[in-house]
């Protein structure tokens, strides 16, 4: 079949392909060569609401001025001029199900969400900003307070996580984490057991030890898992970040990826790498966190027994897990640098983020 006559519409791209492109900063052009000109058309208006909703989040308020107010019309123009052409996008921002609908399977920017569903919650969203209301408001002064309860909820810690993680799927840990697990099924392990550990300090320890010691530990874990082949025995590899927060200081996050044929009980394995985090490693001083046995807790869980091959939960693990231990930390730079400068050594080589390397295909003789 020649190539000029495939109607590239009829092809179903997954979601990975779809977030891969959302991302990228391929033009129109070439998009539409890529997916066909309607997908093409979603994903640049999806663009262009990221755009919108991140200007919006930082935006002096109020957006609209509203001058000569009639009785039934008033003037509308944007406070600063070089708004207009993000005001002309606000006007015309498509509701929020268009997004859901088009993209079913993709993590949808938080922001998006936000004002999207604050904007289809005004009645008067499809009118003229300058009509006056029966209540003397006009049209524009709901638009503007809509915009500042849309800064006041996109800044609660909630929403910022969320913006964080979705962030983090453009980062090179991500990506380098994201082929790891893609690499999976390709080698042979179709279904994999994904167990969850965080690794802190007790509380006596957490003060006193440094950067360069909790990170010796971390590496101390992996290091040594040959000689534990009763928990590792079957673990194709891991994904870790260290973090600091001052309440606990120094901590990391693990994600052990077993074989899923071989091993079930993933809140078992997590308490054996806790119990050897403690013992082993930290030799009493170590504690740990099951996020295996509060699976429940979790709305999107991408943790457990996932068949990769067809599995909600395999996008979950992609989408939600691996973006957590992938987002930027803002306190743990300075922490390291503290620690460094305090013990006249050099903390620039201080690894925050690891990740096994891609599995290699198995052979099929």
């Amino acid at each position: 079949m020649n190539k000029s006559t495939i109607n590239r519409d009829n092809y179903t791209l997954s979601p990975g392909a779809q977030e891969e492109l959302i991302l990228s900063r391929i033009n129109h052009p070439l998009l539409q060569q890529h997916t066909g000109p309607t997908i093409a058309s979603h994903i640049l208006a999806y663009r262009r609401t990221i755009e919108l909703a991140e200007w919006l989040f930082k935006a002096d308020l109020p957006i609209l001025a509203i001058s000569n107010k009639g009785k039934s019309l008033a003037t509308v123009t944007t406070t600063n001029p070089d708004d207009i052409d993000y005001a002309s996008r606000l006007i015309s921002t498509p509701r929020s199900h268009y997004f859901t609908n088009a993209f079913p399977d993709v993590f949808i920017h938080p922001f998006v969400e936000l004002i999207t569903t604050k904007l289809d919650a005004l009645e008067c969203r499809s009118m003229e900003l300058g009509r006056v209301l029966a209540d003397g408001k006009v049209v524009a002064e709901q638009l503007n307070q809509a915009i500042a309860e849309y800064q006041r909820e996109a800044s609660a810690p909630s929403i910022q996580k969320q913006v964080a993680v979705w962030r983090a799927m453009q980062s090179d840990h991500y990506a380098t984490a994201k082929r790891f697990i893609q690499s999976c099924e390709p080698a042979g392990y179709p279904r994999v057991l994904v167990v969850r550990v965080d690794l802190s300090l007790k509380e006596p320890y957490q003060k006193t030890s440094s950067i360069f010691t909790f990170h010796q530990a971390v590496h101390a874990l992996w290091k040594n898992h040959r000689h534990k082949p009763n928990i590792f025995q079957h673990c194709l590899g891991w994904v870790w970040s260290i973090e600091y927060a001052e309440e606990c200081n120094y901590h990391a996050h693990c994600v052990f990826i077993f074989d899923g044929n071989k091993v079930q009980n993933d809140c078992y394995y997590a308490d054996q790498i806790g119990q050897y985090w403690i013992k082993t490693i930290t030799h009493g001083k170590g504690s740990y966190y099951n996020c295996n046995r509060d699976k429940a807790k979790y709305q999107y869980c991408g943790l457990g027994r996932i068949d990769l091959r067809s599995s909600q939960k395999r996008r979950y693990l992609l989408e939600r897990v691996l973006p957590y231990l992938a987002k930027e930390d803002t306190e743990i730079a300075a922490a390291i640098a503290l620690d460094g400068a305090a013990m006249g050594l050099a903390a620039q080589n201080i690894r925050t983020f690891g990740c096994s390397g891609q599995l290699k295909h198995k052979l099929i003789r």
